[in-house]
Formats: C-alpha cells, sequence, structure tokens
C-alpha cells in the first residue's frame, strides 16, 4: 500500500494516521470528498485510519508491506 485514498468524506472531516501504540502520525482536515494519503514515507507494519465527522467516527486498519 503505497497510497491510502478516502472517500465520501463530508467538509471538515478530521483524518487521522495513528500507528499501533496509538501515535498520531498524521492530522489533516478535508477539505473535499477525497483525501490521499502517501504511505510510502512509514516502514511497513499496522496503521488505524480515523476519520470523525460531526455524527460518528471510523476506524479502519491498514497493513502497510513492502513491494
Amino acid at each position: 500500500v503505497n497510497e491510502v485514498i478516502v472517500n465520501g468524506l463530508q467538509s471538515s472531516s478530521k483524518i487521522e494516521l495513528l500507528d499501533l501504540q496509538g501515535r498520531k502520525l498524521l492530522q489533516t482536515i478535508a477539505f473535499s470528498d477525497e483525501v490521499k494519503i502517501q504511505m510510502n514515507i512509514y516502514p511497513s507494519g499496522v496503521y488505524f485510519l480515523q476519520v470523525s465527522d460531526n455524527n460518528a467516527i471510523y476506524i479502519k486498519k491498514i497493513l502497510k508491506t513492502e513491494n
């Protein structure tokens, strides 16, 4: 996984990328309905993508492997 695409976002949704220990590696705000996150700068491992909007928090597990 070199790029993660998150779509269907509400404007001003908060997107965070966390490592397995819960450390925040990236935080951004969506200004459109789609955000691309470059994963090639992170080592192989397990990550969590957290998307927060006005109504809910969504968490997705990402497994990053080398090519």
